[in-house]
């Protein structure tokens, strides 16, 4: 996976990086009078496993992973927030987890992970 986001070994972003980007999305929709939604980022521990770049995940990823969600879901930088943090998450783990997935490939929620929103949990919308 040389030269991909999800290399192993390749360019790893702080937060402050990652926020920062989101910034200057934020700054340039604005410009243009687009309402901006902002979405947390979802657990992805064991999303790869199996696959050549299963080593992507590390607690220092995590870490950050967390802290850009802080930001999201405290800085009122956003119109809207989804937490889609919360709707994958296992309740049931401390550590970070996250419910089946479609595949090992991806974070892409399936239906186990997609019921809870058709259960009127409007909370996860702010």
């Amino acid at each position: 996976m040389t030269g991909t986001a999800l290399e192993p070994n390749g360019i790893i972003r702080t937060a402050d990086d990652i926020v920062a980007g989101y910034k200057q999305m934020i700054e340039r929709a604005r410009i243009r009078s687009i309402k901006v939604i902002g979405a947390t980022l979802t657990p992805f521990e064991n999303a790869l496993a199996g696959r050549p770049n299963q080593g992507y995940f590390t607690l220092d990823k995590e870490v950050r992973r967390l802290a850009v969600n802080h930001w999201i879901r405290t800085s009122g930088a956003f119109d809207a927030i989804i937490d889609f943090d919360r709707v994958i998450a296992d309740p049931s783990r401390s550590e970070p987890s996250r419910r089946p997935m479609i595949a090992a490939t991806t974070c892409i929620p399936t239906m186990p992970a997609i019921v809870p929103w058709r259960g009127g949990r409007s909370e996860l919308f702010q």
